[in-house]
């Protein structure tokens, strides 16, 4: 399947992500979840001197989070409209819902179980940046029911579909739906990488314009299937980002900040940029410039993110003023 792509030339809008949205809509399924961003001086770093089995906090924050609702939180306000397809508990999810409503983005896609609480995560950063995360998944939702949502609530197709993690049998179900609605997809599997067979990531690919992940996720992913004919685009924390296609490799250093104050949420930000860019310009195989434009506007969202606490307590106003 090709990647996601590009028009002709003298079709083409200029090459620049500081604008609102042209097209109307993105899709995407993933996580809505309540975060308890956290903080300790004690290193997180795995080096196999001794296990910890009790952690001192410094600080605590709850704030809206989930990796779906994360992404859809930095689409809105570069003016696309979202279709976020997803799954709450009944029990506590008021907050949420009313949240992503503020922001202006279609929750008919979220599926409500009662008697079930919605998704939470605690994540623990340490000095360094490193964190760890502990994550509640939320309501189980069967296959079937799945499906059977989606074939009811997401009809209407859109350029780009990001598929952010969710079990795998869902991820399937949603990137199934949306390439038989003619959907690009881009495929986030996040901390449910490492937990995939090799059946499963064969089985997800085909349907699957990009694949974006950090090191461990695609290092882990690299050693179960092969996804030399997908475009992928791997993260490293502070480190540079590369992109990789069946043409070349590009490796994108990451520019310094000294305004740095919590690294939750990034990854999604950055998926975010990635995906306005993309779907704004209607690129349907892009070239490697386009792919390398696509990830500096993915930096310029993550840097807006690392600015403040939490997945869902930027503004990415700044771009749009810069467009004036």
């Amino acid at each position: 399947m090709a990647p996601v792509g590009t028009q002709n030339a003298d079709s083409r809008p200029p090459l620049t992500h500081k604008t609102r949205a042209i097209i109307a809509k993105i899709s995407l399924a993933g996580a809505i979840a309540y975060d308890r961003i956290c903080t300790t001086q004690t290193s997180l770093k795995n080096d196999g001197a001794s296990s910890r089995l009790n952690l001192k906090l410094d600080s605590q924050n709850v704030t809206h989070g989930g990796c779906g609702a994360n992404i859809a939180f930095n689409l809105s306000q570069m003016g696309h409209e979202v279709d976020l397809y997803s799954s709450t508990g009944k029990l506590d999810d008021a907050q949420s819902l009313k949240a992503l409503a503020d922001l202006g983005i279609n929750t008919h896609g979220i599926l409500r179980v009662a008697q079930a609480d919605t998704a939470q995560a605690t994540i623990i950063t340490d000095p360094a940046g490193i964190q760890f995360t502990a994550f509640y998944p939320g309501p189980h939702i069967t296959l079937s029911d799945w499906r059977a949502w989606l074939t009811a609530t997401f009809t209407v197709a859109s350029d780009i579909f990001v598929q952010a993690p969710l079990p795998a049998n869902l991820m399937l179900a949603g990137v199934e739906h949306a390439v038989l609605l003619g959907a690009k997809v881009i495929w986030c599997p996040g901390q449910y990488a490492d937990q995939l067979l090799a059946a499963e990531v064969a089985t997800i690919l085909p349907y699957c314009s990009l694949l974006v992940g950090n090191q461990h996720e695609l290092s882990f992913l690299s050693k179960i299937a092969d996804f030399s004919h997908v475009s992928t685009i791997q993260s490293a924390g502070n480190g540079p980002v590369t992109i990789s296609t069946p043409r070349q490799q590009t490796i994108i250093e990451i520019p310094g900040t000294n305004t740095a104050v919590d690294p939750t949420g990034c990854g999604d930000a950055l998926v975010a940029g990635i995906a306005h860019y993309l779907a704004n310009y209607r690129y349907r195989s892009p070239d490697d410039a386009q792919l390398e434009q696509a990830v500096r506007c993915g930096i310029e969202f993550a840097q807006h993110c690392i600015k403040a606490t939490g997945s869902q307590a930027h503004s990415l106003a700044a771009i749009l003023r810069g467009s004036d």
